[in-house]
């Protein structure tokens, strides 16, 4: 598939903003093929810390694709039971892999690497980028990060990690978004984080990078930054596989061109990273 030129031009430009999710994460593995689970393999396996019926509930709404209803309830209980210690130990865990034999980068991670854009968004808890950049010296920031605006006005290469960090959480350094009720939080407390992102969408060209069209939490904050807006389509998003009427959607609400490929994007993604590659290459011999 050609890339369109608005993609490649913001990219040559260093204009291309970063959009990440789980199924960039769920690409790592560890030394005995263990990958980062789903998200709805994460309400499951989380639902392990509450009795025995609300894991019952739980797992229901997960099988009847009520996710944003699961996690709800599995927040509730949980405040509920004080178990937040085990909570914040078990998620770091699963996002981040044993202690003794973490998650690696993969070769989605690799080529994020070796693109380096300035601004990296995800809603994934990992340390999985981090990781894969720390050649670059990217900042960290998360929702309840006050001063990462002054990180974009000073060209600071900067990873937003929109719901957390698993690591300050289970440290017990801040919260992360899990549920609707997060999400309303936030909304209230931490509005610099949707206005940056606003500043972003308005500013750079977006590629969206594993995410389903279907995923809530996607759903989620594209709601909360598109409603209001009459935007023509200058962002994009790779998968596998789309409904037309899904394609019409994301183009028509939220300025998304949906791009697809039999490996969810990676040969669209692979190639445009070379593409930066050589346009470096010719820029340091002129």
């Amino acid at each position: 598939m050609n890339i369109p030129n608005s993609l490649r031009e913001s990219t040559l430009n260093r204009k291309l903003a970063l959009f990440v999710g789980s199924g960039i994460s769920s690409t790592a593995q560890n030394s005995i093929n263990e990958h980062p689970p789903s998200w709805p393999e994460l309400l499951r396996a989380l639902s392990e810390l509450t009795d025995t019926e609300t894991s019952d509930q739980i797992n229901q709404l997960i099988n009847e694709h009520q996710l944003l209803k699961a996690a709800e309830l599995f927040r509730f209980k949980t405040n509920a039971s004080y178990n937040n210690i085990e909570f914040r130990r078990k998620l770091k865990e699963l996002v981040n892999g044993p202690n003794s034999d973490p998650f690696q980068p993969s070769e989605w991670h690799d080529l994020i690497t070796t693109l380096n854009p300035q601004i990296i968004i995800t809603t994934n808890y990992d340390n999985l980028l981090e990781g894969g950049n720390l050649e670059h010296a990217y900042k960290v920031a998360t929702f309840s990060n006050t001063k990462f605006d002054s990180f974009l006005r000073t060209g600071t290469t900067t990873i937003l990690k929109i719901h957390g960090d698993a690591i300050k959480f289970s440290n017990n350094d801040e919260d992360i978004i899990l549920s609707q009720s997060d999400y309303s939080r936030v909304r209230n407390c931490g509005r610099l984080t949707f206005d940056v992102l606003r500043a972003i969408f308005l500013t750079y060209t977006t590629l969206f990078l594993g995410y389903s069209m279907n995923d809530p939490d996607l759903q989620i904050v594209l709601d909360d930054l598109f409603f209001d807006r009459d935007l023509e389509a200058p962002h994009f998003l790779l998968t596998n596989h789309a409904e037309p009427y899904l394609i019409n959607h994301f183009e028509k609400c939220f300025g998304i061109n949906v791009l697809t490929s039999d490996d969810y994007g990676f040969s669209i993604f692979q190639s445009l990273v070379d593409e930066y590659q050589s346009s470096e290459a010719i820029n340091l011999l002129i």
